[in-house]
């Protein structure tokens, strides 16, 4: 199964090895950082002179849109082929977020997500689609954010809704077990032996612009934009915002994340042996060699936000707490 890029594949793997400590809240941390997007909507946005009830019943009606027994609208635009994720699983996908009204509020090319710990109409949805497949989902406010605004932490304006039915086009393409995560995260292990300073001294660390505040801890979760590329220039992964344990990070990008401040921008170069070592990393969707063994990597990375396992178990329980409602 294809993992959605090669800076991610390892990475992501190695957050998810902590599933039941830190991955467990991943997505409602993901959701809550939604709202660091450039596009803050406000609550009239939303469709004029129609309520939620009225727009989905009007929805259901449409060619090849299915609406299951819990509410969730659900249409296959490309199908896929093989199993479908389980609850338990880390489904790797892109995807597009919108209103109603066609306002996008996110998107992003390849988000780890695990299924078990979506909203549950973000999580029914996932155990329906097959990989390679591209699917369009009508999320009820009732399986996903309920009745109470979103609201943009950066900016205090409303961000989503309360009552809002979320839109979301998706393509799943890759779902990995936690076992099989377990396996990956071993690859790696090799450097975590290394000390802080020794993983320091070795990176090139540059400030463009610099941050403020204080910086990530290594137990921290983060959410960064980012693009990664080889020594001669060539990128080979990016991505305008995704969320990592820093802890769980390759170590040279785990350690310069821990000397970066929220709004900073900076560059690093991290050495093979802080990186993936002397091993070609191979795209499995085309064989061709997408990271060459012994490669240094530069990255060019924003630090957008970041918060401690204890803040995102607290907006895990309020989360829930509103969906339980």
């Amino acid at each position: 199964m294809y993992i959605p890029s090669n800076i991610l594949h390892p990475m992501i793997n190695n957050i998810t090895s902590k599933l039941r400590h830190s991955l467990a809240f991943m997505l409602v941390f993901a959701i809550a950082l939604i709202v660091m997007g450039n596009n803050p909507i406000k609550a009239q946005d939303q469709v004029a002179g129609k309520n939620e009830e009225q727009f989905l019943n009007e929805n259901s009606a449409k060619d090849g849109v299915e609406t299951t027994e819990s509410g969730l609208q659900f249409q296959t635009i490309q199908a896929g082929e093989g199993a479908s994720p389980t609850v338990s699983d880390i489904a790797f996908i892109g995807y597009k977020g919108m209103f109603t009204d066609g306002t996008v509020f996110d998107e992003n090319p390849s988000a780890p997500l695990p299924v078990g710990q979506l909203v549950p109409g973000f999580s029914e949805a996932l155990q329906k689609m097959q990989i390679g497949g591209e699917y369009k989902i009508w999320i009820p406010s009732k399986l996903g954010y309920g009745l109470e605004d979103r609201i943009n932490p950066q900016t205090g304006e409303v961000a989503i809704p309360g009552g809002s039915t979320l839109v979301f086009e998706v393509k799943l393409i890759d779902f990995k077990s936690q076992a099989e995560i377990a396996e990956l995260r071993s690859q790696i292990t090799r450097t975590q032996s290394k000390s802080f300073e020794e993983i320091e001294s070795a990176l090139e660390f540059q400030t463009i612009i610099a941050g403020e505040g204080p910086s990530p801890k290594r137990s921290d979760m983060v959410l960064v934009s980012y693009k990664g590329m080889l020594a001669d220039g060539r990128v080979f992964d990016e991505n305008p915002y995704t969320v990592f344990t820093v802890n769980q990070l390759i170590s040279g990008f785990s350690v310069a994340l821990q000397k970066m401040q929220v709004g900073g921008q900076y560059k690093v170069g991290i050495p093979s042996e802080f990186a993936y070592g002397p091993e070609d990393r191979i795209n499995p969707q085309t064989g061709e060699v997408s990271i060459p063994g012994g490669s240094t990597l530069i990255f060019e990375v924003s630090l957008l936000h970041f918060k401690s396992q204890t803040e995102v178990e607290e907006s895990s329980k309020q989360a829930k707490q509103t969906n339980d409602q």
